[in-house]
């Protein structure tokens, strides 16, 4: 690899993109938010945001927007006695059946199960 090729495949440090882009995304996670929303607010363009998030964060900005809504979640199950279709649908979720299969996959239980635990995961 030459030095031109180097340079091509690094990723700059972009420092204040990923903290902007990560405030952002935690203030709006509940609602539709893309990739290309985020990139704009943290002022780069898409593609070099998507690349610089995964060298930043190491993981994909999808994973972390779900990660995000998941721990949205888990506060407004343990804080609110909402059902969890409307935590599903506060937390940015389109459907309450899929956020029960994404957050039992994420701490293996039901949300329900983490309610009545008191929000205790082992």
């Amino acid at each position: 690899m030459d030095a031109t090729e180097s340079r091509e495949n690094a990723v700059p440090c972009g420092k204040n993109a990923i903290p902007m882009a990560l405030k952002y995304i935690r203030e709006h996670c509940d609602r539709d938010i893309t990739l290309t929303e985020v990139a704009k607010a943290a002022w780069v363009s898409p593609t070099y945001f998507s690349r610089l998030f995964v060298h930043t964060t190491g993981i994909h900005f999808s994973e972390y927007l779900r990660r995000c809504r998941l721990e949205r979640a888990k506060e407004l199950l343990t804080s609110y006695s909402l059902s969890i279709k409307e935590i599903a649908l506060a937390s940015g979720f389109h459907s309450a059946a899929y956020f029960i299969k994404l957050f039992s996959a994420e701490y293996g239980m039901t949300p329900g199960e983490y309610r009545r635990s008191g929000g205790i995961t082992d």
